[in-house]
């Protein structure tokens, strides 16, 4: 590769990194606002913020049967990756998982690779999660609720935006992912949504 070549990739690098930061959606507006940053006729996502936490109320909003105390395969879950250094890849002991357990505690994991992750607390976050069955404004009826609310130093390192990957599971119906993946390995950071701290 010549001089030239390796100075427009350079200037093309550095305009997508740009884009980037331009098109983060913002989670820092005020502690009441809600933005939606995802709404499908099966899913919600909504983020907030109270005080240095990052609030993510994930809703399975077409699921009207209890499974989030059940055993895998027959379970309901919602769970997040983040990709803490923004590269697009899976960075052992640097970018995180966020899970809940049965007992409705806190789960953050290193990722290891896009199949593997390390223990529950092997990251101590400061965090925390709740998880409900209940109507809401998005649908009256019952259904699965995760409310995550992570402080946002785990987030990102020392940047303005944080990169993650949302991830619902239904018993019977099995794995959806935002950003969009037909991918059905446990993690990926190569497709990201970011957000603005």
């Amino acid at each position: 590769m010549n001089a030239l070549s390796k100075k427009i990739l350079a200037v093309k690098a550095l305009a997508v990194l740009a884009l980037a930061a331009a098109l983060c959606l913002d989670a820092s507006s005020q502690t009441t606002r809600e933005n939606i940053l995802i709404s499908t006729k099966d899913h919600v996502v909504s983020i907030s913020t109270e005080g240095d936490k990052v609030v993510f109320v994930m809703e399975a909003i077409r699921d009207f049967t209890d499974e989030m105390k059940g055993l895998f395969p027959d379970v309901d879950f919602m769970s997040f990756d983040v990709d803490v250094d923004q590269n697009g890849l899976i960075d052992r002991n640097v970018d995180l998982g966020f899970f809940a357990t049965k007992a409705n505690g806190l789960c953050a994991v290193y990722l290891i690779d896009s199949g593997r992750n390390s223990t529950c607390g092997a990251f101590e976050s400061m965090g925390r999660v709740e998880l409900s069955f209940q109507g809401t404004k998005y649908e009256a009826r019952k259904h699965p609720i995760y409310r995550y609310a992570i402080p946002k130093g785990e987030l990102s390192r020392g940047r303005d935006c944080f990169d993650v990957v949302f991830t619902f599971h239904s018993s019977g119906r099995g794995y959806t992912y935002y950003p969009f993946r037909a991918l059905k390995s446990t993690h990926a950071l190569a497709k990201t949504i970011r957000i603005k701290l």
